[in-house]
């Protein structure tokens, strides 16, 4: 089965596969649990973060540009053109969160 997921939901997967519980503020979410609907993608390099869920991938890049894409399925050619906006506030929502989280508030 093709799931969609991200280097942040490794640990969280690890340790529900090795029966843990921890109290934790992990981005990612365990592979084992997360329905098809709910599932995500973070995307990042030194300069360009991304997003990507329900066939939709955002692009946060320098100087406040945002780009969006939809891709019909994993082996086509992503088209550039705008996207519901709800997708855009979700992805600077989570990396504003982080930031917040995990920057300024260390837990």
């Amino acid at each position: 089965m093709t799931r969609l997921a991200s280097q942040a939901d490794t640990a969280p997967t690890i340790f529900d596969m090795l029966n843990w519980t921890y109290k934790s503020a992990f981005l990612g979410s365990s592979m084992l649990h997360t329905k098809k609907c709910n599932e995500r993608a973070f995307i990042g390099n030194y300069e360009k973060l991304g997003y990507m869920k329900d066939n939709i991938f955002v692009m946060l890049c320098p100087k406040k540009k945002i780009k969006t894409f939809q891709l019909s399925h994993p082996e086509a050619d992503p088209q550039a053109g705008p996207v519901q906006e709800h997708y855009v506030d979700e992805t600077i929502a989570y990396y504003q969160g982080a930031s917040t989280v995990f920057g300024h508030h260390r837990p």
